[in-house]
């Protein structure tokens, strides 16, 4: 997957986003390719820490 340096919904590599709303956990976004990008936990202690894919459009950034 490639790095864009930004996207239309305006995250980027590096941002801490939400899978939605109302969630809790926190994740990185990895790398962005089109619609798609790869996240994972900011946490290192969460057991099975692995990055997945989500759909950029549905990611909600965390407000710092």
């Amino acid at each position: 997957m490639t790095e864009n340096p930004g996207t239309r919904a305006g995250l980027n590599v590096g941002d801490r986003v939400k899978v939605h709303t109302d969630a809790t956990s926190e994740f990185v976004i990895v790398s962005i390719d089109g619609e798609d990008a790869v996240i994972e936990s900011v946490r290192d202690d969460v057991p099975g820490r692995f990055p997945f894919h989500a759909r950029l459009d549905r990611l909600v950034p965390v407000e710092s």
